[in-house]
Formats: C-alpha cells, sequence, structure tokens
C-alpha cells in the first residue's frame, strides 16, 4: 500500500456547515482527519506537495499544519485550512470550498451572501451551441426540478441558458446562487427570495418583515399555476436551493451544480461530463473553423485531449484558433503544450486560461486581472477605466477584445461580467503580478469612481440637497433620465463597492457613498441595501471618530425605520442622532433629527406635540441659515394646521414654503408642496384649482422618477376627478395609485391608496368593492399606528355598510371612527 494512502470509511466526509467560532471549526478539521484515516506527517507531507506544485513560495513548518487541528484556536489561515481540506477530501474542490466559507462565517464576510442579484431575462443563448441533444430532451421533457449536475467547465449554465431559450415560460426568474465563488460566500435564499418577490410584485416592506419561511410560503402561493422558469445556478447545497423550489409542478426550475445533491428526491438529474472526442471535434469545427479542422483532425484531436475536452476550454482555445489564422493547429497544439510542460498547470482550464492570458498584450491582461478587484457582478468601461487607470474609450477597447477572446461575457449592452472560474485565474493573476499598494491604489480609484459619479446622478436628479452631500468634482454629464437609469444599472454593484469599503477600511468612502446614496435610496424603496449600508457608515463614523458622520449614519436609520411604519424604532434612531448633535454643536443635524420626531408623531396622530416639535426645528433651521431645511419645515406645519381643519394656516405656511423650495431648487420638494395646496382646496371644494396643482405635482414627480409622491397624488387627484365627474380616469387613476404604493413597499403610502380608492368606490355606489380595500387599509393602519388612516379606514366601512344595508355593523365602526378622530383632536375628517 502507498505511504498515507487508506482506505476511506463508508459514509459522508464530516461538513464544516454550522461552526460558529475557531475552536469549533478546529474540532470539525479533527473529525475529517478521522474521517480521511491519514496521518499528521501524511497530511503535512501533501499539503507541501500542493503548494510546490502550484508554485507557492511559502511552505508551512509540520507544526503549523499540526496546530490547525489543535483545541483552543483564536485564529486559523484560511488558506491552509482550505489546503488541508482538500488533500484530505481527495482534491474535492467543491467539498473543500465549504470550509473557505465556514471561516468566512467565523469572521463575518458572509454578510455578503446578503447582496444578490436577481433577474426576470435570461442571460443570452450563445450563437454555436454543440451537442448535448439527449441532455436537452431530458430537460425540456416535462416541468419539475431538473438538476444539472457536472464538473467545473463542463457546460452546466450553458446548457441550462439553451434549454431554458427553449422552453415556453410565461414568467422567467433567474439568479447566480454563487455556490463556487471564491471571493463571495454563496447567496442567502432568504435574499434571493426577498428578489425573487419583487420581482412578482410583492412590496419591499412586506418582504422586509418575512423570514425565510413566511417568503418561501409567499413565493410559493405566487408561482401556483404559473408556467414558470427559475433557472438557478451554481447551487451549493439543498438548503440553498429547497426554499427557491416551487411547489405547482407547472413550473420548470433548472438547478446547476458541481455537487450530486442527494437531498432533492424528486429532482429529475442530467448528469454532465466533458464531450465525447466527436462533439469536441465538432465544437472545433463550428467555432475554429470547419476547413482547418477538416485539414488536420488528427492535431484537432490531440487539442481536445490535452484540454480535457472541457466545453470551456475547448471554447477559449477554438476562439484563439480562429483569431490566429496565420496559426496552423500544429502551432497551437506545440503552444499548449510548451505552456502544460512549462507552467505546470494541472487542469485544461488553467491551460486554456493561461494560453489566451498570455497571447494578450500586456495593457490587456492588466486590465483583465483588475476587473477581478470589482466587488460586484458585473462592470462597463468607465468601472474598468477607473481600475486601470486608463480612459474608458481604452477601457471599452480592452473589454470588448477581451470578449472576443472568451475572457469576458456580456451580460447585457455594455455591461461585461467575468465566469466564476475565469474570475478564480484572473484573482491568481492580480496576487501574483500586482503588488499590494497597487491593488489598492486601484480599489480607491473603483470607489472614487462609484462615489463622484452617484453624486454627479444626485445633482441633477436633487440639486437642493447638494449643500448636505459631500462636494463632489465628476467630469460625467447626465441627464435626469440618464441618471436614474444609471442608478438603477448600477445599484447592485453600488452596494457591493459601499460593503467592500466599509470591510476594507475605507471608511471615508463608505460615510460619503451614504451621504450620496441615502435619497436614492429612500425614493426608490431599497430598504434592505439602505439599513445595510447606514449600519455600516454608522461603523465606519464610529471608527473615524467622525461624530457628526455618526449622528447623519443614525438619523438616516431612523427615517428608513420611518418609511416603513417602524415608528418607535424611529424615534429611537432619531433621538440618539440628536444627543450627538448637540453634543458637537450641530445646528443643522439636531433641527433634521427634531424635524423628523415631529414627522413620526404626526404619523401616529400626536399633532400638537408634532406642531411643537416642528416649531423648535424650523428656529434652529433659521438660525442655521438652513434654507432646504426651512422649506421642509415651513410645509411640515401647514400639514398639521391641515389635519386640524386650520386649512387658512396651512395654505399660509405652505405658500411660503413653495416660495423657498423653488428658490433651493427643490424639485421634490417643489412638487411635494403643489400636492399639499392642492389637497387644501380640494378639502375646500375648489376641485377645479385642485386638479391643475396636482397635475402639476405629478408633472415634477414623474420627471424625478419618484414613485412614492406619484402614488400620492394620483390617489388625491383621482378623488378629485370623480367629484368632477371624470368617473373612468378616476378609477385608473386610483388603480395606478395603488399599484405604485405597492411597487415602492411603503406602508403608509399603501394605507392611504386603499382608503381613498375604497371612498371612491362607495361615492360610485360600489360599495361591495370598498369593503375589502377599507379593511386591508385598517391592517396596514394597525401595524404601523397611523391613526389618522385608521380613523378613516373605519369611517370608509361604516359608510360601505351603511349601504350594504348592514346598519348595526356600520354604527359600530362609525363610533369607533368618531372615538380615534376626537382623541385626534380633529374636528372634521378632511377629504
Amino acid at each position: 500500500m502507498a505511504r498515507g494512502v487508506l482506505v476511506r470509511p463508508v459514509g459522508d466526509p464530516p461538513s464544516p456547515q454550522g461552526a460558529r467560532t475557531f475552536e469549533d471549526l478546529a474540532g470539525r478539521l479533527r473529525a475529517l482527519k478521522s474521517w480521511s484515516g491519514l496521518s499528521y506527517h501524511e497530511i503535512h507531507r501533501r499539503v507541501v506537495a500542493f503548494r510546490r506544485g502550484r508554485g507557492i513560495a511559502e511552505i508551512p513548518a509540520y507544526n503549523t499544519v499540526f496546530r490547525c487541528f489543535q483545541p483552543g484556536r483564536t485564529r486559523l489561515d484560511v488558506e491552509l485550512v482550505v489546503q488541508i481540506a482538500l488533500v484530505l477530501l481527495g482534491d474535492d474542490s467543491a467539498s473543500a470550498a465549504e470550509w473557505r466559507l465556514a471561516h468566512q462565517v467565523i469572521t463575518g464576510v458572509a454578510t455578503e451572501a446578503e447582496i444578490v442579484r436577481v433577474t426576470g431575462t435570461l442571460p443570452d443563448d450563445i450563437h454555436v451551441f454543440t451537442g448535448r441533444d439527449k441532455e436537452i430532451r431530458a430537460i425540456l421533457d416535462a416541468p419539475g426540478v431538473v438538476v444539472i449536475e457536472g464538473m467545473a467547465g463542463v457546460g452546466k449554465t450553458k446548457l441550462a441558458v439553451h434549454a431554458a431559450h427553449r422552453h415556453p415560460a410565461e414568467l422567467r426568474l433567474v439568479v447566480n446562487l454563487r455556490g463556487y465563488d471564491r471571493d463571495r460566500p454563496p447567496a442567502d435564499p432568504a435574499a434571493v427570495l426577498d428578489g425573487f418577490l419583487r420581482h412578482l410584485g410583492v412590496p419591499g416592506d412586506r418582504i422586509h418583515g418575512l423570514d425565510l419561511a413566511g417568503r418561501t410560503r409567499e413565493y410559493r402561493k405566487l408561482l401556483a399555476g404559473r408556467k414558470a422558469l427559475v433557472l438557478l445556478d451554481n447551487a451549493v447545497t439543498e438548503d440553498q436551493v429547497r426554499p427557491l423550489l416551487p411547489e405547482h409542478p407547472s413550473s420548470l426550475v433548472l438547478v446547476t451544480t458541481r455537487r450530486t445533491l442527494p437531498g432533492l428526491p424528486d429532482a429529475r438529474r442530467v448528469a454532465l461530463s466533458v464531450f465525447p472526442p466527436a462533439e469536441a471535434l465538432e465544437l472545433l469545427r463550428r467555432t475554429a473553423g470547419a476547413g482547418r479542422v477538416d485539414a488536420d483532425p488528427a492535431t484537432a484531436d490531440v487539442i481536445g485531449e490535452l484540454v480535457g475536452r472541457l466545453p470551456l476550454a475547448l471554447g477559449l482555445v477554438a476562439g484563439m484558433i480562429a483569431e490566429r489564422p496565420g496559426w496552423s493547429l500544429s502551432d497551437h497544439l506545440d503552444r499548449l503544450l510548451e505552456r502544460h510542460q512549462h507552467q505546470h498547470l494541472d487542469s485544461g482550464v488553467e491551460v486554456a486560461l493561461d494560453l489566451s492570458y498570455r497571447a494578450l498584450s500586456a495593457p490587456h491582461q492588466r486590465t483583465f486581472r483588475l476587473a477581478a478587484l470589482h466587488p460586484g457582478p458585473d462592470l462597463d468601461c468607465h468601472a474598468a477605466a477607473a481600475l486601470a487607470g486608463i480612459s474608458s474609450d481604452v477601457a471599452r477597447r480592452h473589454l470588448d477584445d477581451l470578449l472576443a477572446d472568451h475572457l469576458l461575457q456580456l451580460k447585457a449592452p455594455g455591461r461585461y461580467e467575468l465566469h466564476d472560474l475565469v474570475r478564480v485565474y484572473a484573482s491568481a493573476r492580480v496576487v501574483d503580478e500586482e503588488p499590494t499598494s497597487a491593488q489598492r491604489e486601484a480599489l480607491t480609484r473603483l470607489f472614487d469612481h462609484y462615489l463622484h459619479t452617484a453624486a454627479a446622478t444626485r445633482a441633477v436628479l436633487n440639486p437642493a440637497e447638494q449643500r448636505r452631500r459631500p462636494a463632489l468634482a465628476s467630469r460625467a454629464e447626465f441627464t435626469v433620465a440618464s441618471a436614474t437609469a444609471w442608478l438603477e444599472a448600477e445599484h447592485t454593484n453600488l452596494v457591493a463597492v459601499t460593503d467592500c469599503t466599509a470591510r476594507r477600511g475605507w471608511h471615508t468612502h463608505t460615510l460619503q457613498l451614504m451621504a450620496v446614496l441615502a435619497k436614492y435610496l429612500d425614493s426608490t424603496g431599497r430598504h434592505s441595501d439602505a439599513i445595510t449600508i447606514y449600519h455600516h457608515a454608522a461603523r465606519a463614523a464610529s471608527l473615524l471618530g467622525d461624530r457628526i458622520g455618526e449622528g447623519t449614519a443614525l438619523h438616516n436609520l431612523g427615517r428608513v425605520h420611518w418609511r416603513l411604519g417602524r415608528h418607535h424604532t424611529a424615534l429611537s434612531y432619531f433621538e440618539q442622532a440628536l444627543v450627538i448633535h448637540r453634543e458637537v454643536g450641530n445646528l443643522t443635524g439636531e433641527a433634521d433629527a427634531i424635524n423628523n420626531m415631529g414627522n413620526v408623531n404626526q404619523r401616529l396622530g400626536h399633532y400638537p406635540l408634532a406642531l411643537r416639535l416642528y416649531e423648535e426645528a424650523l428656529a434652529l433651521r433659521c438660525a442655521a441659515g438652513d434654507r432646504v431645511g426651512e422649506g421642509a419645515t415651513r410645509g411640515n406645519i401647514g400639514i398639521i394646521h391641515h389635519r386640524t381643519g386650520r386649512f387658512a394656516l396651512a395654505l399660509d405656511h405652505y405658500r411660503q414654503a413653495l416660495v423657498i423650495r423653488r428658490e433651493v431648487g427643490d424639485r421634490e420638494g417643489e412638487g411635494a408642496l403643489l400636492a399639499n395646496i392642492a389637497e387644501t382646496h380640494q378639502c375646500t371644494g375648489h376641485f377645479t384649482q385642485a386638479r391643475a396643482y396636482y397635475e402639476e405635482a405629478l408633472e415634477i414627480f414623474r420627471s424625478l422618477q419618484d414613485r412614492s409622491n406619484q402614488s400620492y397624488a394620483l390617489a388625491y387627484l383621482a378623488q378629485v376627478e370623480h367629484e368632477l365627474g371624470l368617473s373612468t380616469l378616476s378609477l385608473e387613476h386610483h388603480e395606478s395609485a395603488l399599484a405604485l404604493a405597492r411597487e415602492v413597499g411603503e406602508r403608509s403610502v399603501e394605507t392611504e391608496a386603499l382608503n381613498r380608492y375604497a371612498e371612491t368606490l362607495t361615492a360610485l355606489g360600489r360599495p361591495a368593492e370598498a369593503l375589502p380595500l377599507h379593511t386591508a387599509a385598517l391592517d396596514l393602519a394597525d401595524q404601523t399606528g397611523i391613526r389618522f388612516e385608521k380613523a378613516r379606514a373605519l369611517e370608509g366601512l361604516a359608510n360601505a355598510l351603511r349601504q350594504t344595508g348592514r346598519p348595526d355593523q356600520a354604527r359600530r365602526h362609525q363610533q369607533r371612527a368618531l372615538t380615534l378622530y376626537t382623541e385626534l383632536n380633529v374636528p372634521r375628517r378632511p377629504n
């Protein structure tokens, strides 16, 4: 028997999943050693051989390896742990990757699992798809769950995408579960379901309140009976996949994985191996040129064998052959053999990738390897330019050339991504060829690019807030439409970049990104991302000793919880921010906190307290010369007067605030005040004037892509249109308002949209349709504590019940509504 080689015991190897401390991880490593039957000396010998075989200069001593297994560990070298696991598992790289993930969980890196990009569009199918006819028939034979399994680079994703394009689904959901990403942990299924549910139209705040089981139930309910196609690419465990499986047999789910996933017993399995020789030769013929391959099929066969007939490697080599018509097949074979012999590469993919890389010019090589530093899922030419320190035009040419060389994939027009295996290779090139200082400089340029470009978009979309954001120069020029489009396209990257700056020590960038993105995150309903970024910023400010930054981050946390209807949590954050701003003498921050404490109390119906807080905030804003803030608070005071029936006073404050909003160029605030003025005219019966103001406000909100305020304005306008006899238009606008409210995911917006829609239906003599809308509004108002809308829902239910012949129930609801109106000190319900 060979030295150190023992018979493997029956059963699966011990897993590191669930380890929460290094002590626990070391204990699981000891269990894996016992399972393998290898001695400590044999483990050390194999680790040394592994490192030498890959040209790693640092060779661990025997004691270093031995100590990894010992109790009392407070830290562990992640690379050494993974290499030990690899030799114990017999070169099972997929299982060894679990040990890297376990280490990341312990060190806190696994929060990256929550950064997931979900799409409703399939990736482009490849132009030349070869073979796999039997597998395609098996996949498309019937709906259900199909697990496509096989080694890395065998073409699982390409096959799944090709089959998916041939499936006539009415709905598609696609996600990369990142099961084998070296730098990022596998995607959290709860985060994946967040994205799926958003695509299915579930409001963000509802998703945020659901745990994993709740999201799974909602997802399965929405897919029931629908002919959906769900592509779950790069899965790593059954636990990651199970919550993402529909229950109804009408859907087709394609799961790609490098493992067998035996815990999915009802799934059909399609096991992929490397191409048979005939299909490998056919791929070379169709990609490199049939004439060249047919002229020398023997050499083509050897090339295929040298790269292991692995589809990914074959595609890369075929692309190189096609790009170099002056080279014979023998020339390509000689080059492959040379690289294989001198670089000691031990897999076909590495051979092909290294050959492709070495054939690039030095500038192209640098752009390629630096792209692996990008923390997000894709990049454009401007991000690549920032990483490499070159112009965008040069970067675009480099990216297109790398795409032609099959080293990049086109995610969408102008957006490029690295295949996970290619990213691993490029990351290794960065480590080998870029000094640490150069890597930090590249990342700093990248972070500056996202920060400054985001600031330029916000300057266009909300110029009035510019004095509150960091002064950041940018050469990028935007219109309102292009600024909005850039933020949407780069949203996932912006979150990933902010996360990366926080984890890797660019704390000033973290704070500045928060300041730039706060309004955007609020207005687009990205509440989960906002909470993550604000927590990162609070920690960064604390580490920097930046008390104003810390207060701002806490204040922003208060705002997002206020939007989610978590009023007491919001008050707590505002109070913490207030303490800090008073401590450092920051009048603007102090006024912001007090103003938003007023907003919470106004929402909860505590109008006298809200008015006192607004007046205190107004005095501070006037003292600080904060005209933007002054305009906001004067408008808030007008809202209190409106709520309590003092319409003349409300109009006076609204008009003062409108002058200020226009003076400072605050378009969002201008639109809000126009809507407030319109509502006051509506309540006093001046419907024609109200309609004109609402339409002017809507024009502003639409230009700003502000869906939350669009919902408010449409719901109010719809009621005015009903009063003017425009019933069809009124109902259309109510439907649009409710759809927008649910899309944004703010429960306060949805509550008001429901109540106003129901009131119009009752007025049109359709009380049976109004009842479920008022009931839904009442439920939401109970959840959020918005007493005014609760009273409104109760009164609406009373009116609808009365029309449907249920006077006793109507009286009970009316009495509850009157009690609430009395508590709120509202003399009568405004319209």
